[in-house]
């Protein structure tokens, strides 16, 4: 399909090359002559001749060129295009990345406040410690006494009898008074244990949080800075690619333009031979007469033109492309069929086959001379039923198309221009 979008440029040439091939009717004389000298009319029409193919190889290679040109503009507007979806993917990645940053730092920050107030109550625990340690400091000699002779108290005291009992609860209540400290240090020592191990967890995580973070943050920073530069270099490749496509058009169509004057220089050209065959009769030369009119005919197509449609296209399928609709190569200049699998081409006027073969990228390709300055381009078949030099009728089988996908490529060129082929359709 693509393909037929850089058709255009490559028609003047085949067509003018095809003409130019055509071999020239041959005199029905049989006596042969030494040739004459070459008419001032002759040397005119060498001349134009020599131009327009040297014009001609110019423009195979313009066109090579723009086909050159244009693929790699397509592929760097794919990979442009490509850019531009990795750019949103990364984009969309970079706002995740961002809800993750963000996540992470909620976290960091709850575990900073959560170490700050570990940190207060290991404080406030040591301090406690410290206290109960000084509490209970001076009652440690007198409870290790006690554990030793727990009843010494009682034979060293000479005291009655309730003066005994009152030592006795006074030293319960001094053991159950040192056992409540230490039980109570020994609360504190455990949860001072255990914010110490809480304190150093959430420390390391924040340790690892942080890298997380950091790691996240550069990545992200290098896939954007990435990204862009791509892009970027993407974009202006393709414009490159699209301007040098641009100027390759403009080349071409001024070759083209040169050769339509140098299509017309040979068209005089044939006339002065028309010209001078004329004065050769009338100076009763008539064998010279007869050559000088033989070459003129030659140049000139005896075909009876295009007829009006007849309601049934050259193939069955149906239009993918219309004439003049807008393509990446410019207005469309033909009619582009999606084929059914294997459908037979037919002609779409009685004629004469200038061409038949392989062409580039377009697959088999014919040109069908119908006459009177018209031609038909059918490209794209797979088959063809038909060589060039051939004479053939109206509807008769061309060739074919492929089995799959076949896309079959009409334009009519009238001379140099080409027109709307519906009609003759």
């Amino acid at each position: 399909m693509k393909a037929t979008k850089a058709f255009w440029l490559l028609l003047p040439l085949i067509c003018v090359t095809a003409a130019g091939a055509a071999p020239p009717h041959k005199s029905s004389h049989t006596t042969h002559h030494a040739p004459p000298a070459s008419s001032a009319g002759q040397r005119a029409l060498d001349r134009a001749e020599a131009a327009r193919k040297a014009l001609i190889a110019k423009q195979v290679q313009q066109a090579a060129t723009i086909r050159a040109r244009q693929a790699a503009a397509l592929q760097a507007q794919q990979r442009a295009k490509l850019q531009t979806a990795q750019t949103a993917t990364f984009s969309h990645q970079t706002q995740h990345a961002q809800t993750a940053l963000n996540d992470t730092q909620k976290r960091i920050l709850d575990l900073t406040a959560a170490i700050d107030a570990l940190q207060l109550r290991r404080i406030e625990a040591s301090r406690e410690i410290a206290q109960q340690n000084a509490a209970l400091q001076p009652l440690l000699p007198i409870a290790e006494r006690l554990s030793v002779a727990p009843n010494a108290a009682l034979f060293a005291s000479p005291g009655t009898a309730s003066e005994s009992v009152e030592a006795l609860s006074i030293i319960g209540g001094f053991s159950r008074l040192t056992q409540q400290r230490a039980q109570q240090l020994q609360a504190r020592q455990e949860e001072l244990r255990t914010i110490s191990a809480s304190l150093a967890s959430h420390e390391k995580e924040l340790t690892t949080l942080r890298q997380s973070q950091l790691n996240v943050r550069d990545a992200a920073a290098a896939r954007t800075h990435q990204s862009a530069r791509q892009e970027a270099v993407a974009d202006q490749a393709a414009l490159n690619a699209r301007h040098a496509v641009a100027q390759a058009m403009q080349d071409a169509a001024d070759l083209s333009e040169e050769i339509t004057r140098l299509e017309k220089q040979e068209a005089q050209a044939r006339a002065a031979l028309e010209a001078e065959a004329r004065a050769l009769i009338r100076a009763h030369r008539l064998q010279d007469a007869q050559r000088a009119s033989s070459k003129a005919k030659a140049l000139s197509s005896n075909g009876t033109g295009v007829s009006g449609s007849n309601g049934h296209a050259p193939v069955s399928g149906r239009v993918a492309v219309r004439w003049s609709q807008d393509t990446e190569a410019g207005p469309a200049t033909g009619i582009t069929y999606a084929t059914v699998s294997g459908a037979t081409v037919n002609a779409p006027c009685k004629g004469r086959i200038e061409f038949a073969g392989p062409f580039r990228s377009f697959g088999q390709m014919l040109i069908l001379d119908c006459g009177r300055n018209y031609r038909f381009v059918l490209s794209g078949l797979q088959t063809l039923g038909v060589t060039t030099g051939q004479n053939i009728g109206h509807s008769a089988a061309l060739g074919s198309m492929p089995t799959s996908n076949g896309m079959l490529f009409v334009q009519l060129r009238h001379g140099a221009q080409t027109v709307n082929p519906a009609p003759f359709l």
